[in-house]
Parts: C-alpha cells; sequence; structure tokens
C-alpha cells in the first residue's frame, strides 16, 4: 500500500481574532467528514490539500500555520511536523518510526541521507520561503522525502458541488506524466481524460456498469469537439445515448447530479487503473442526486476505493448517505468557537461500537450527538 495520512493535527492565527483550531482527526483507507454546515467540513480539506500544493510548489507562496501530521504506509510510518509563519518556514521536522531525518529552523537545517545502508547527517542552507521537497529531491539518498512528495504530487481534491454541466474547459496538451496530473486534477477536465481513454474499453465498461448501478440508463459515452463562438481552441464535450432514446444528448443538457456523477465515476476508475497509491478527498459528495442515487454513488466510491490502493476521504452532511457508511470510517467534526475536535472510532472507540450494537441508522448517532455521550 502507498503512503496514505493517518491523522491530523492544526492550527493557525494563534492569538488572533480568527485564530482556528483542528484537532485529532484520524484517518484510515476509507474515510467520512460529517458535521453541521459551517463546522469545518471543507476547511478541514482545505487544509489537507494546501499542505501538497506547499509540498509540490504549487501555490506562489507558503500558508501560514502549524501541522502535525501522520502518515502510514509506504516504507514505514512517519510523522512531519511544519510551521509556516508570514509565508517563511519556521519550523520543518520529518521522522521516521521516531528516528529524525529532517530538522529544520528558517533558512538552516540538518537532513539524513542514506549511504551504503547508513544515514549521514548533512548541514543544508534551504531558502526559508520554500518547504525541503521543493529544494531537495534524491531518489536514491532521500527516498523518504520522494515518497512524501509523491504522495503530494498525486493527491487528488475534488469539489463535487462545484461543477455544472456548462462550465467547459480549454485544456493545454502536454504529454506524458503531466498530461494524465493536468487532465485529473479537475472534474471540469474529465472530457478530455475521457477522450484520452477512449481505447481503454475496460475503462469505459465499468463506467457505464458504474452509472447503471447509480440509476442512469446510459449506453454510450463518447466525446465530441467543437469550437465555440469566442473560444481561442476547440472546447472537449461529453455525449451520451441513453436506452431507449435514438440521439446523442450532449453534456451542456445533462443534469447536474448525472454530470458530476459521470465525472466522479470516470476518474475514479481511472485512478484505480494508474495505481501506485493516492489520496482522494471528495467535499459534499452526492451534492445534487437524490437520496437513492447519492447513497448508491457513495456506496460504489467506498467499495473502489477499498478494493484498490486510494485513500478516499469524503465530506457529506446527507443523512442517506451518513446511513451508507460504516460508521468506523466516520470523523464528527464538532465546533466550539475557534476550536474544531473530531470524535472517530480510534478516539471514541467505546462510544461508536455501543451505538452500533444497537442497531439503529447511522444518522441517529449524529443527529442526538451520541458520539460526545462521554466526553462532557
Amino acid at each position: 500500500m502507498g503512503i496514505i495520512i493517518s491523522k491530523l493535527d492544526y492550527s493557525q492565527n494563534i492569538g488572533k481574532q480568527d485564530e482556528w483550531h483542528l484537532q485529532d482527526l484520524n484517518l484510515g483507507k476509507l474515510n467520512l467528514l460529517v458535521g453541521r454546515n459551517a463546522v469545518g467540513k471543507t476547511r478541514t480539506l482545505n487544509v489537507i490539500s494546501s499542505l501538497t500544493k506547499m509540498m509540490t510548489g504549487k501555490v506562489p507562496k507558503l500558508v501560514d500555520g502549524n501541522f502535525k501530521v501522520s502518515f502510514r504506509g509506504g516504507t514505514a510510518p512517519r510523522k512531519y511536523i511544519l510551521k509556516i509563519q508570514e509565508g517563511k518556514v519556521v519550523k520543518e521536522v520529518l521522522t521516521e518510526r521516531g528516528e529524525t531525518l529532517l530538522r529544520r529552523s528558517g533558512s538552516e537545517g540538518e537532513i539524513w541521507h542514506l549511504r551504503e545502508g547508513k544515514k549521514e547527517k548533512h548541514v543544508f542552507y534551504p531558502p526559508d520561503e520554500k518547504l525541503t521537497y521543493q529544494v531537495r529531491r534524491d531518489m536514491k539518498e532521500l527516498p523518504y522525502l520522494e515518497e512524501m512528495a509523491t504522495w503530494a504530487e498525486k493527491f487528488r481534491f475534488f469539489r463535487y458541488s462545484h461543477i455544472m454541466p456548462h462550465q467547459l474547459s480549454i485544456v493545454a496538451a502536454p504529454s506524458g506524466l503531466t498530461k494524465d496530473i493536468v487532465l485529473t486534477e479537475n472534474l471540469s477536465n474529465i472530457p478530455y481524460l475521457l477522450d484520452r481513454i477512449q481505447d481503454a474499453t475496460s475503462i469505459k465498461k465499468e463506467t457505464l456498469k458504474d452509472l447503471a448501478k447509480v440509476g442512469y440508463k446510459t449506453r454510450e459515452l463518447n466525446v465530441v469537439s467543437t469550437l465555440l463562438e469566442g473560444a481561442p481552441a476547440p472546447v472537449s464535450l461529453i455525449q451520451e445515448k441513453e436506452e431507449g432514446v435514438p440521439f446523442y444528448i450532449p453534456q451542456t443538457a445533462f443534469s447536474e447530479g448525472m454530470w458530476r456523477t459521470i465525472a466522479i465515476v470516470i476518474v475514479m476508475n481511472y485512478l484505480m487503473v494508474a495505481g501506485a497509491g493516492t489520496t482522494i478527498a471528495v467535499d459534499d459528495v452526492g451534492g445534487g442526486l437524490d437520496f437513492e442515487r447519492s447513497t448508491r454513488l457513495t456506496r460504489i466510491l467506498f467499495d473502489k476505493a477499498k478494493k484498490s490502493d486510494i485513500q478516499l476521504i469524503a465530506a457529506s452532511n446527507d443523512r442517506f448517505l451518513m446511513n451508507a457508511v460504516n460508521l468506523k470510517y466516520w470523523n464528527v467534526l464538532e465546533r466550539q468557537g475557534t476550536i474544531v475536535r473530531s470524535f472517530n472510532y480510534k478516539n471514541s472507540k467505546p462510544i461508536f461500537n455501543r451505538f452500533m450494537r444497537l442497531g439503529l441508522n447511522n444518522f441517529d448517532f449524529f443527529a442526538s450527538e451520541l458520539y460526545k455521550a462521554e466526553t462532557e
């Protein structure tokens, strides 16, 4: 199994009006973040996404905050501590099974290279506005940094309810791995991904099968290219043919729920085939679908992640969706003022187990706030 994020504690703007804390988020291979509106579900996913963007240099400036992150999988479990103030690194520490691999304060640090089976300490002087992953890469001598950087590069964050069938994109045509990364970064790029995998019959067959399970009678999916007025280049669109309908229906005529379902299923099936471990975060999963289709889609996504090398972190407050996901995969977020605490199977196991023995709906556990029965 590839690297997955297993725990996160985070804080930012300490001592200021907009101070914010996230405490004890415990993650496994399958995860559902639940909580009332404005509790911090999306913000939590944004924190993880922000970390990966800083590790890969996808942001022009480092984002202030204090990260304490645990990882498992890969070659060994690791812990990563990162403190950023005013866009500069104040502290950066990486340990593996308790042994320090990287220790840094500002623009001076120590890093351990692997040479002939032994660890050698080296002093280095990185620019304080960049993380170590951006300035030190060596697959042979720094394999642990390479594993962490690869995890960050493969991380995907999809805002499920934000994409619309009429929102079209024009994607440049890089080659090789870069193209795969670009095409899977945003669900709006899915027409271009589908066009790229037109000959991958297994992915297309699996996608049609998944759509049928959700409740759509789609028989064919293909891509057409059209030049719209005012557009600098042709735009790719998906069109589908349904059972009993003799003509193709264009993407712009899809319902929001259908378009989002097609997009997330295509990218999920593609990433499963691509393999090599990926963490996928999906905000507001199932948004725009009726309760039956939302439930079916959720079960499909969790089942696919369970059978593959994918870590899934989904977020929702939909009651029907909650009932479709095992409580052991839950993180219930509860906010009191500026502090968001997570209740999960790891830190509240007796409470979770006791409720599961009752045989009630999962939503009752959430609605009745039984998850914090022994914490007040």
